[in-house]
């Protein structure tokens, strides 16, 4: 591995993923880089049907093209739509290399980071809100929708934390999320994946609390509890100036992964603007475990409803079509907070060299 697709793949292994699982592994040879699959590396409830991995896949080759551009490639991308290979998501070429046109989508990738506090509530300008709308017109499927009515976006914070409201009152769900959480430095850098506490927008305060709800015990002492925790999320996720939402034709491997890559491509877009990026879209892969016949029987009917309330909701204030599925959500706008910034797993130990 020469030293450029080294640095190239450090960029991409930045790439955001479900509870920051990195379910990814590269193979290399001369100028071709391979992905595949790391089917064991998440096994929540949130990944039914490997969803969540898919897209995670699509912004971790998001991440890999725009870096090699930044170095001066014109990488293609073959995905491995056929599935023969199980595993195998996408061949990257890189090609040549030309001259380096600009490092700014390298520096945004260093720079991107999920901000859980709140934001200030303040509009859009022009400029930032053309610059959004831009980064993601070349899309060739689904629909994009930014939304920036007060109200609006109070509702579809509110069907957003749909997925706390579950979350915190499901075992399976509860025990998968908490396995995730790293409450020191030194159980991060053990770990290497999961989220540190630190990154999770709580205040000094909280943390303890938080931890006290981490045992599932107190969740079924104290049923109020995720009802509480959902509201109080409801009103920070309503901060900002935006609430974005995308969708797709159908929740396939391509089309998730195409669903990925436009989500980078977004984050990547507001980290350049100087815009605070948090992801919300953890309500519309319960949606897809609870259509999975596999996984439906684990959802009671209560949580059925409120995760096909909120799915209602959000098609309601998107005016989307029923050929269309809502499939990730997001907030931007501008916070004071510096947030952390999640570790990822060393590169040569998702690595391998072809013959």
């Amino acid at each position: 591995m020469t030293p450029i697709v080294r640095d190239i793949l450090e960029l991409a292994n930045r790439a955001p993923s479900g509870e920051n699982t990195q379910p990814w592994r590269w193979q290399i040879q001369g100028d071709r880089i391979d992905l595949f699959d790391i089917h064991s590396a998440d096994r929540s409830l949130y990944n039914s049907g490997n969803r969540g991995s898919f897209v995670a896949h699509g912004a971790v080759i998001e991440n890999l093209c725009a870096a090699a551009s930044a170095f001066g490639f014109s990488p293609r991308v073959e995905i491995d739509g056929a599935g023969t290979h199980s595993d195998h998501i996408a061949t990257v070429i890189l090609g040549a290399q030309g001259d380096r046109p600009s490092m700014d989508l390298a520096q945004a990738i260093r720079e991107r980071v999920t901000n859980r506090f709140p934001y200030e509530n303040r509009p859009l300008v022009a400029a930032e809100r053309a610059a959004l709308l831009e980064s993601d017109g070349s899309a060739v499927t689904g629909q994009f929708f930014l939304v920036e009515r007060e109200a609006d976006r109070a509702r579809l914070a509110r069907a957003g934390c749909a997925s706390e409201l579950v979350l915190f009152s499901h075992e399976h769900l509860h025990r998968s999320f908490f396995d995730h959480i790293r409450w020191t430095d030194a159980e991060e850098q053990s770990a290497r994946t999961g989220m540190h506490v630190a990154s999770l927008g709580l205040a000094e305060k909280q943390v303890p609390v938080f931890r006290l709800f981490s045992r599932w015990r107190v969740m079924r002492l104290l049923p109020f509890l995720p009802a509480l925790i959902a509201k109080q999320n409801a009103r920070v996720y309503a901060t900002g100036s935006a609430i974005g939402v995308l969708s797709v034709r159908a929740t396939e491997r391509n089309e998730l992964i195409a669903a990925g890559r436009r989500f980078e491509h977004l984050w990547l877009a507001a980290t350049r603007l100087g815009l605070s990026f948090q992801p919300l879209s953890g309500i519309f892969f319960l949606a897809c475990a609870l259509d999975d016949p596999q996984t439906a029987p684990l959802f009671s009917p209560r949580h059925a409803r409120a995760i096909r309330k909120a799915i209602a909701d959000i098609r309601s204030i998107c005016a989307l079509p029923q050929t269309e599925t809502p499939i990730l959500m997001f907030r931007i706008g501008r916070s004071l907070a510096a947030p952390k910034q999640s570790v990822r797993r060393p590169l040569d130990s998702s690595v391998s060299h072809g013959s």
